[in-house]
This record gives C-alpha cells, sequence and structure tokens, in this order.
C-alpha cells in the first residue's frame, strides 16, 4: 500500500514539475543528494529510503539517489526506487563492501571496520581492481535499470577511476566531500572551497589547469563548510550543524544555503544539500524534513532552481566549455564574530583571507597552487593506511600548521571590488587584487615570505610597491617524480661488507705503492704501467657501478615535503635507517627509502641528516626519547609509499615534537621549542 501511495504521489508531482521546478533560468542551483547504502543503523532498508523519498516528494522537489552495489542488489530498495518520479535521478556511490567485492573477484581490503580508507574507497586497490569494481557495479546498474548512470559520488574518488568511468560509460558528474581536514580520518584537503569545478585527469581534488588535463565531469561538493568556521572545524557544514559540539539550527542551514546557491559577484552559484540513506526511517522527519521545507521555500521564492546533479553537470558544462570559472566566496561571520572571510580559486590557485574588524590584522591563512602536472599520490599507488591523505601542497596552512600564515599589515579594510573572476580587496593602506592567473599586492614595503619568495613553481616579480605572484603551470617535477641513480640494494650490501671493504682497501693500498714506485722509474714502459695501475681500476669502477646500479624513485608529493623542509630553520633530521627490499609497490620505479637510500632527503631538503633506526625500534619510551636526545635532533623526517609506512615512536609527547607538515607520502615532524 505504502508503495502504491509513493507511485501515485510520483505521478502527480511529476505534472507539476516543468512549470514548477525547471522554470526559468535563474543561474542559482540547489542540487539535493542523498547517498543510499546499507549500515549497521539500517533496520528495513525499503522502510528508510520510502520515508526519505516521502519528505522529497512531500516538497515537490527532483533529486538525485547514489546507490551503492548492496543497495543496487536490494529487493526492498528497488522497490521504491523503480516507482521514483520522472525528475528523480539514480547513480552510483561508489563505496566498496565484501559483497562488491567478491562479485567482482576483488580480495576485499578487510580491516575490520567498514569505513577504514583502505577498505571503503577504491584508491585502496590496485589500478586493475578498480577497473573490477566500477565494471560490477555499472553492469548491475545496467541490468537493473537498463543504462548506465550519469552521476556517480563517493567521499573520496581517485582521479584514475573517474578517468576510466568516464572514458568507457560517459559519466558527467561526480559528488566528493567538502574539504575537511581530518573528520572521520579522511583528510580532503586544498580544492576549491565548497564549489564545483572541472578535475584535472591526474588529481581529482585540483581544478584542470589546462584543457589538455581537464577531465571533462563537474566535480560537486557533499556537505559544504563554512567559510570561516568551517576552516577551523568541517562541522560547521551543511550536514552536521545541529549536533552538540555545535548547536546550530535549520536558519544556519538557510544562511549556507543562500551563502552558496546565490550567484553574487560569481556566474553562478551552486550548493549540495541531502542526507545518506541508511538511517531509521524516523530519522527523515526531523531535521532532513526542516531541510527539504527551507529549499522548498527559497524555490517558491523564484530566486532559485533545484535540479539533479546530472541537470547541473550538463547545465555546468553548456555554460563553460573549456575550465572552471574563478569563485569568489566573500561574507562576514554566520555565527556573529566581527571578522570577514574571503576564497577566492581559480584553475592556477586558492587563497584564504580573513579580517578581523577589531584589531584591523588580516591573515592569509590559505594559499596554494594548482598545476598541470601533479599527480594525486593514488592515482598508481593504491593507499594502504586506514586513513586517507589527499593534501593539495601549500605554501600557507593555517590548520596544518598554525604559525603557517602571513599577516598583512594593509590596515582596517574599506571594500571589495570587482565582479566575473577579478576582484579588489580594498584596505586603508593598501590593496589586494585577486585575479585567474596571479595575486597582485599593492602597499609600501611589502614583505613577500621566503617560502614564496623561493618557491620554483612560482613567479615573483616585485617593484617598489607592487608584488605580483604568479603561480607557473607545471609542478616542481612532472608526473614521473624524481628519478636518481644509485647502487642495487645488492651491490650496496657487497660494498657494505667488512670484508670485501678490507680486501678493497688492502687492493688500493698496494696498487698505490707500485704505482708510485714505478713512476719513480726513469723508464716510459714502467710510468705507463703506473698509468695503467691507476687509470685501469677507475673504468673498472665506473663500468662495474653502472652495472650494479639502478633508478630509484621520489615520489611528487615526497618532493613537496623535501621543498616544505628546505625552507624550515636550519637544523638536523633524522631518517629511519631502515630498507625493505620486499617491500610491495606498483610504480616503475622502487621509491629509494625501500632501498635506504636516503641522501636525497639532506640534498633536496637541505638539512644535514642523522640515520638511525634505534629510536624507531625502542622498547620504552625512556629509550626512544634517551637515544633522540643524544642526536641533538630538530626534525624526524618520515616516508610512507603503499604498505610501508614509518610512524614516530609512541606518541610525539614523548619525543616533544610536532608535525609541521604531511602528506600522503612524507611528514616532517619538529622538536617543540627547538628552533
Amino acid at each position: 500500500m505504502k508503495t502504491l501511495k509513493l507511485l501515485l504521489l510520483s505521478l502527480f508531482f511529476s505534472l507539476l514539475l516543468p512549470r514548477d521546478i525547471l522554470g526559468k533560468e535563474t543561474g542559482q542551483f540547489i542540487s539535493v543528494v542523498n547517498p543510499v547504502r546499507i549500515s549497521k543503523y539500517t533496520g528495513v532498508p525499503k522502510d528508510s529510503i520510502a520515508a526519505q523519498y516521502g519528505v522529497v516528494l512531500e516538497n515537490n522537489l527532483p533529486a538525485t539517489w547514489l546507490l551503492t552495489y548492496d543497495a543496487l542488489t536490494n529487493e526492498g530498495i528497488y522497490s521504491v526506487v523503480r516507482t521514483m518520479a520522472e525528475n528523480q535521478e539514480l547513480g552510483v556511490f561508489l563505496e566498496v563492501n565484501p559483497n562488491l567485492a567478491g562479485t567482482a573477484g576483488v580480495s576485499y581490503n578487510d580491516t575490520g571496520f567498514w569505513h577504514h580508507a583502505v577498505s571503503v574507497f577504491l584508491s585502496g586497490y590496485t589500478q586493475e581492481e578498480r577497473k573490477k569494481l566500477i565494471d560490477t557495479v555499472f553492469e548491475e546498474f545496467e541490468k537493473v535499470f537498463g543504462y548506465y548512470p550519469s552521476s556517480v559520488g563517493s567521499w573520496w574518488t581517485d582521479s584514475f577511476s573517474l578517468n576510466y568511468m568516464k572514458d568507457k560509460y560517459g559519466i558527467t558528474a561526480n559528488l566528493g566531500v567538502s574539504d575537511q581536514f581530518a573528520t572521520d580520518g579522511y583528510q580532503v584537503w586544498g580544492q576549491y572551497w565548497s564549489t564545483p569545478f572541472y578535475p584535472s585527469k591526474y588529481h581529482s581534488g585540483t581544478p584542470a589547469r589546462s584543457l589538455e588535463v581537464k577531465l571533462d565531469v563537474v566535480n560537486m561538493q557533499w556537505a559544504p563548510r563554512d567559510p570561516l568556521n568551517g576552516y577551523y572545524s568541517s562541522l560547521y557544514s551543511t550536514q552536521d550543524y545541529h549536533i552538540g559540539e555545535v548547536g546550530q539550527t535549520t536558519e544556519y542551514f538557510e544562511k549556507l544555503l543562500t551563502l552558496y546557491a546565490k550567484k553574487n559577484t560569481n556566474q553562478f552559484g551552486q550548493v549540495v544539500v541531502g542526507l545518506e540513506g541508511d538511517l531509521e526511517p524516523e530519522a527523515y522527519r526531523k531535521e532532513f524534513s526542516k531541510q527539504m521545507e527551507t529549499v522548498s521555500g527559497m524555490v517558491t521564492a523564484g530566486d532559485f532552481k533545484v535540479v539533479t546533479m546530472k541537470d547541473f553537470g550538463e547545465w555546468y558544462r553548456k555554460s563553460f566549455p573549456e575550465l572552471s570559472p574563478p569563485q569568489l566566496i566573500e561574507t562576514d561571520d554566520l555565527l556573529g564574530e566581527r571578522k570577514k572571510v574571503i576564497w577566492y580559486q581559480s584553475p592556477a590557485y586558492r587563497v584564504g583571507i580573513i579580517h578581523d574588524y577589531e584589531s584591523g590584522k588580516t591573515k592569509i591563512i590559505d594559499l596554494r597552487s594548482y598545476h598541470s602536472d601533479f599527480q594525486e599520490p593514488y592515482y598508481i599507488m593504491p593507499n594502504r593506511e586506514f586513513t586517507l591523505s589527499i593534501y593539495v601542497p601549500s605554501f600557507f596552512d593555517e590548520i596544518n600548521n598554525p604559525e603557517n600564515i602571513w599577516e598583512i599589515d594593509f590596515g582596517s579594510i574599506d571594500s571589495l571590488e570587482g565582479d566575473n573572476g577579478e576582484y579588489a580587496v580594498i584596505f586603508e593602506k593598501g590593496e589586494i587584487n585577486l585575479t585567474p592567473e596571479k595575486i597582485i599586492l599593492q602597499a609600501a614595503d611589502i614583505n613577500v615570505p621566503k617560502i614564496l619568495d623561493m618557491s620554483p613553481v612560482l613567479k615573483i616579480e616585485k617593484s617598489e610597491d607592487i608584488s605580483e605572484i604568479t603561480p607557473r603551470e607545471n609542478w616542481i617535477i612532472g608526473k614521473e617524480g624524481f628519478r636518481f641513480q644509485a647502487l642495487t640494494p645488492e651491490a650496496t650490501h657487497l660494498l657494505g661488507g667488512k670484508k670485501i671493504r678490507i680486501l678493497l682497501s688492502a687492493t688500493a693500498l698496494i696498487a698505490g705503492f707500485i704505482a708510485l714506485a714505478l713512476l719513480r722509474s726513469k723508464k716510459l714502459v714502467f710510468k705507463f704501467l703506473a698509468i695503467l695501475i691507476i687509470v685501469l681500476p677507475v673504468i673498472f669502477g665506473i663500468t662495474w657501478y653502472k652495472a650494479h646500479s639502478t633508478e630509484y624513485l621520489i615520489s611528487q608529493s615526497e618532493a613537496d615535503a623535501l621543498y616544505r623542509l628546505s625552507v624550515l630553520p636550519a637544523g638536523k633530521v633524522v631518517v629511519y635507517d631502515k630498507e625493505c627490499l620486499q617491500c610491495e609497490y606498483h610504480t616503475g620505479l622502487k621509491p629509494a627509502v625501500f632501498a635506504n637510500k636516503r641522501g636525497y632527503v639532506q640534498k633536496y631538503g637541505e638539512h644535514s641528516v642523522a640515520y638511525n633506526a634505534k629510536i624507531f625500534g625502542a622498547r620504552t619510551q625512556e629509550e626512544a626519547r634517551k637515544e633522540f636526545e643524544k642526536l641533538n635532533a630538530d626534525y624526524i623526517y618520515l616516508v610512507k609509499y603503499e604498505e610501508y609506512i614509518e610512524k614516530t615512536p609512541f606518541s610525539p609527547g614523548d619525543l616533544n615534537i610536532e608535525k609541521v607538515y604531511g602528506n600522503a607520502n612524507a611528514e616532517i615532524w619538529r622538536v617543540k621549542n627547538g628552533i
């Protein structure tokens, strides 16, 4: 009876929609997207989705429903979705679970918790496994509904998988999570701030910098964050604002919707709202129902248009056929503090600026550049950690390190001027001009910080009162990473043996004496022999080295950490004196740390290095601390590649250290108060 009622409601509202929902073009969009999974919270899956769909229907709204493999194969869920109105879109939610993995013939990464990144995201699997998982869920979708979906999503879908789905199945829209530094163990940090963009083919968290690397899929963002408070805690969002720690009401939700859905000075506005479909039915009659009523009220007012992921993706791709347009997010604090926040983002960079009205101080809290050839760390290498680390390289990032900001003394803020991608923030004593290609600061005596001035990926131009910061198109190194030649592990071990060292030393000493004696002879033949004794070992050594050496890899992400290390104050760096000859890797070359080739840390990190294994192998905190103190070191540099993961021993407090930078492949820890 309930299913029949839903069917009748669907037919009724589908007659109204062309007039009420698909009306005049406003350029101001809201998309209702509901991921549907079956979890421990789900009692009867059919009842949960029926209750959620009922709320959507009551408010006369189109919505996108992204179904996991388990949801696709659940008869109860199917009995509801097959009755949905024509304005409801169905797509795929790309979460991996044992059922999907088993059907695809892929070994499931079972950690005991389904939500660990290594288990649930495609990036936890090899490229070939990702293809099998994607093919399995897409073919199941086609078998059930008779077509392939246009829209997909997950809290993180890697760029390799997006490319594969675009090329094979023609997807046009992808839902990912908005920026969050650490929520649920998933770090996605450095995208466009809570707004849509075309991703790069090589990194789905960065906008395409050029048409050559553009992936023609529109990335939309789940749970847009408060542009000020949401930077410091992702709970200040359209999703979690009502929980105890934040404690806001639906009024706050409406403020966020209005901020992102309105065009303001941009070419369009867009926001995603919704709720996971795995909760008990009564959950959808609470805050979710209020949210949908709010959305419906905004539509009735005539200023906003509610569209599915597919429809918005088509509008975006038609309106912006080349690259993503710049977006400006600007507001005074939504919670009432006397502060203004500005986010500006273009395919070249993003910057976050906070101005405090009370103190008159301004600080750049976030600045990072985007590059055509920067590749996400899990594009080739599967993520083998419980957590996710998607970190777009930064110059300033207050969350990663509270000291990592740029304070600018421009006095009080006067106004923000401009539109359609070019803006000027006018202060009492200067200006910050934001254009798609560069940041221009105009004021007397601007002191450009070292981290910008020394960067190989920025072009810095200075005159008396103007400093221009222009991100270059290419990253420090290409997608293949740093490559360098060194002895194979076997040759290194051979030369490192005590007997061979004694033999080589003795041979060199004897040869030296003989050569010296021959050189003293007046006969040319003996002098010639002396030269041969000197030259032949050198030729042999060079030939032997070439025959017993190989190339090693330093990834782009590790190169990012090395650059960050190079601009830190001088000090000694501890590296883990360890090799891992049997470690698995999916890159063409072996990561250098697997063979314990760590001299590059000193070369590129520009700090002296101390090899040590005792700190990391210590049995007690006291033992580790004493060993660390003996080295009189200032930093610890740790590396991670696939299953090889270096970690600080015990807790950071035991060594009195704090993390100052980190990404998927490396971490830098610093002694507190030690610099």
